[in-house]
């Protein structure tokens, strides 16, 4: 029984070493509940983190913010990339609108993707304009809604970008 006894002090004194406190408490380190509270923040961090307005309060969570308009060009300039090289291909234009010309768009996409990496405010804000403009374009030629859900979930990245890279100039020296 004493054997049991110690190697459980043992397991727990392995399990929990970090708990324990510096403090000598009745003949014995007193146990605080570091381990609970370090857990507890770790979960409340993952339940507070809001992926439609990312948080821009710290260097690293605005590059993040930032990274969420990178995503969004590329995605802007890989799905316009794909249409316009099968309306390269079969000579009319993909889904009524794009044809040929939409590899400027592609370029201007790119470009703001490297420009949002570059933490460059004006193209975070060029992205939203243009691809804003885009999207009321289509509606108005195409008179239908189409595709308004994807277009939403992108310009809300267009807008973290924006936030992401106006935050950054906060920051001296980052």
């Amino acid at each position: 029984m004493i054997f049991l006894s110690v190697i459980h002090k043992r397991l727990d004194y392995y399990i929990f070493r970090e708990s324990f406190s510096p403090c000598y408490h009745n003949g014995g380190f007193a146990r605080t509940s570091l381990n609970a509270q370090v857990l507890q923040a770790e979960m409340s961090d993952k339940t507070k983190k809001n992926v439609w307005w990312p948080d821009v309060s710290t260097p690293t969570a605005a590059r993040s913010a930032r990274m969420y308009g990178v995503w969004a060009a590329v995605f802007s300039a890989v799905v316009t990339a794909i249409l316009a090289s099968w309306s390269l291909g079969s000579g009319k234009a993909a889904l009524e609108l794009v044809d040929v010309c939409a590899f400027l768009d592609v370029t201007i996409f790119v470009a703001v993707a490297f420009g949002i990496y570059k933490e460059s405010r004006f193209a975070a804000v060029a992205g939203l304009v243009i691809f804003v403009g885009e999207k009321l374009y289509q509606l108005a030629v195409t008179a239908t809604t189409s595709g308004t859900i994807l277009a939403f979930i992108l310009a809300m990245c267009y807008v973290a970008a924006i936030r992401g890279t106006y935050a950054l100039r906060r920051f001296p020296g980052e």
